[in-house]
């Protein structure tokens, strides 16, 4: 008995001298490198997790810009032509009324920096140079005044839900270009003047993508607008349409 309990003893002494009290490194701690945070949302069972959630909030904030773009590819940018008539204010006759033509490039700036879908419609800015002429007297004798306006007005615009239409207001700054010319037979004397120019304006706008997973559309616009410059207020009354990408 007394050397079984000898032998006990030398044996749990080599061990306890043998014994190394560094922990054992498990396999999955053995990697060099941490692994590599993950692209996809976290799973909705461990959103407690404060890391995943936030992970999981950037991700949807992601999918969303990039669903919003995919559904209208468009940039803002239209161009279109307009005519209509044109009530002048003038000095010698009072109101005339004539026909003006137009051209004007639009940029929808809300597509550029807004990805929600109601609020990329809302904003955008119009560069619109106006033409009108009125000839006045007899074959030999007679008066002809050019009207240029050339105006940046910035708008905003009031979509109808999800469609393609919006009611929209706007005003602006510009330019008022003036050439008069007098003739009298072969003789002729001819005024130039550039004057500073208000602008405000209403009216309804369309722009109809034939296919909406294309940058291409038509774009439609009825309008007033009014033109205040020197002592004259000059109201237009226009249809245009054009296109836009």
């Amino acid at each position: 008995m007394k050397n079984f309990i000898a032998l006990v003893a030398l044996l749990a002494g080599t061990a306890f001298a043998q014994y190394d009290d560094a922990p054992i490194p498990f396999e999955d701690e053995t990697s060099a490198e941490p692994s590599p945070r993950r692209q996809k949302p976290a799973d909705i069972d461990n959103l407690s997790d404060a890391d995943n959630f936030e992970q999981y909030v950037n991700y949807e904030d992601t999918r969303f810009k990039t669903l919003t773009r995919q559904d209208d590819p468009a940039v803002g940018i239209s161009f279109d032509i307009h005519g209509g008539g044109i009530w002048l204010n003038e000095s010698k006759t009072g109101h005339t009324a004539r026909l003006s033509l137009g051209a004007r490039a639009t940029w929808e700036w809300s597509r550029t920096f807004f990805d929600n879908e109601y609020w990329r419609k809302v904003f955008f800015v119009d560069l619109t140079w106006h033409i009108t002429q009125a000839k006045e007297g007899t074959e030999l004798v007679y008066t002809k005044v050019m009207h240029n306006y050339l105006v940046l007005a910035p708008a905003w615009s009031f979509p109808f839900g999800k469609g393609a239409f919006a009611f929209f207001v706007q005003g602006g700054i510009g330019v008022f270009f003036l050439n008069s010319t007098l003739t009298v037979g072969t003789l002729e004397v001819s005024n130039q003047g550039i004057f500073l120019l208000g602008q405000y304006g209403l009216g309804f706008r369309a722009r109809i993508a034939p296919d909406p997973q294309k940058a291409f559309a038509l774009v439609f616009r009825t309008e007033v607008t009014g033109y205040i410059h020197r002592y004259a207020h000059d109201i237009v009354f226009s249809v245009g349409i054009g296109v836009g990408f």
